[in-house]
């Protein structure tokens, strides 16, 4: 796995509870978590893994862009762009966390972000993407 710059921790700020899964491939690729606390949604994206540990990248993602990356104005790239820094969790095969490093947007690994091309297509995406779509919708709605 490529050597992460950025400050180790010991634990993650927040405590998340684990929604759905937007993509899955042989293992979820790209989960939804939300804060138990302050409410705030996390995703969780899957990027490397050795035979020590999986690597998630973790970034916290507004209702209104997670919205609009639902309704393709911008790219799962740009959502995490947008984000001054992200998480990046390494777990054991027993889901006990290894490393917890925080690295700067402009820190992460190239081969870490998704294409610009990015964009929600619902025929990629699992079933769980289309309700976690429409309960956005509706919290937005609350919202107004």
């Amino acid at each position: 796995m490529k050597r992460l710059t950025g400050l180790k921790i010991d634990k993650l700020d927040f405590v998340a509870t684990k929604q759905g899964d937007l993509l899955y491939h042989e293992g979820p690729l790209l989960s939804v978590f939300k804060d138990a606390l302050s409410g705030n949604y996390y995703l969780y994206k899957w990027s490397d893994c050795d035979e020590k540990a999986h690597r998630w990248l973790i970034f916290k993602a507004a209702i209104n862009d997670l919205s609009d990356f639902f309704d393709k104005k911008i790219s799962l790239k740009s959502l995490i762009s947008a984000q001054p820094f992200a998480f990046f969790l390494d777990l054991n095969d027993s889901l006990d966390p290894l490393s917890i490093v925080i690295v700067s947007n402009q820190n992460i690994p190239k081969n870490y972000l998704p294409e610009e091309d990015s964009y929600f297509d619902a025929h990629d995406f699992e079933n769980y993407a289309s309700v976690f779509q429409q309960r956005l919708k509706e919290i937005l709605l609350q919202a107004a």
